[in-house]
């Protein structure tokens, strides 16, 4: 029961792992739009508050991409040596 309950938790983590490899692949993409797209949001991404909101994304996810290393390396810690 312990081993099933420890492989969800390490499927959990792996997902959660890929969903943040996933979020950061995309927004490496939006910060990186050819310059025909980007001329198209230009004069919405000049605003400071759309600005503000760029870094709370970034930081966010930071914060999102820590809290999963933390947790990653607990169960690693916790984890039996078979």
């Amino acid at each position: 029961m312990n081993n099933v309950r420890q492989q969800g938790r390490e499927s959990i983590h792996v997902w959660l792992a890929v969903l943040i490899s996933v979020v950061f692949a995309a927004g490496a993409l939006l910060l990186n739009l050819p310059e025909a797209l980007d001329s198209l949001f230009r004069h919405r991404t000049n605003l400071p508050v759309a600005q503000w909101i760029m870094m709370a994304y970034v930081f966010w996810l930071l914060g999102l991409h820590w809290i999963a290393h933390r947790e990653w390396r607990k169960e690693q810690r916790l984890r039996v040596p078979v």
